[in-house]
């Protein structure tokens, strides 16, 4: 039996409209990557092993490392957070938790490697997937500064 006679359409039409088709979903791939990519919050993603899945480019300049380097990984290596007490605050306490799924955190230190760390709020959901599996996306904004004007601002209180 022949391509023709099962679709109805001679061969190479079909095989015409399958690439026309991936044509197009790699393009709408690469505008989504795109966007994300400039994305000014850092966002990344993980599965269920808490691999990273995701990785954007705010995310890279604030931890210094590139994502061809980090997507498959761990997260215990390279996100690390912390209570301004100094207590470690474990991805499993933020992500893929009972509830709605979704997760906000205040004010708390991501530890960098070259020891600047920052201040930032995180917020995750779940995105469910097709396929049944789900990733915890987490988006984290920078509010160093806001922490340390802040803090000059307690500071000054304090001394008068």
């Amino acid at each position: 039996m022949s391509l023709q006679v099962q679709t109805g359409f001679p061969a190479d039409q079909v095989t015409a409209e399958l690439y026309k088709k991936n044509v197009e979903i790699l393009e709408e791939r690469r505008r989504a990557e795109e966007l994300l990519y400039g994305v000014s919050e850092a966002v990344f993603a993980v599965d269920r092993n808490l691999n990273i899945t995701l990785f954007n480019h705010a995310m890279e300049q604030m931890l210094q490392v590139r994502k061809e380097g980090v997507e498959g990984t761990p997260t215990a290596g390279l996100i690390k957070l912390k209570e301004e007490k100094g207590k470690d605050i474990p991805i499993e306490n933020y992500c893929f938790t009972p509830g709605n799924g979704e997760n906000k955190l205040e004010g708390v230190i991501l530890q960098i490697s070259n020891g600047k760390n920052r201040y930032v709020n995180v917020k995750t959901s779940i995105i469910k997937q097709w396929s049944g599996e789900n990733e915890c996306l987490v988006t984290m904004a920078d509010v160093t500064r806001e922490k340390e004007l802040e803090k000059t601002k307690d500071d000054f209180i304090s001394i008068t």
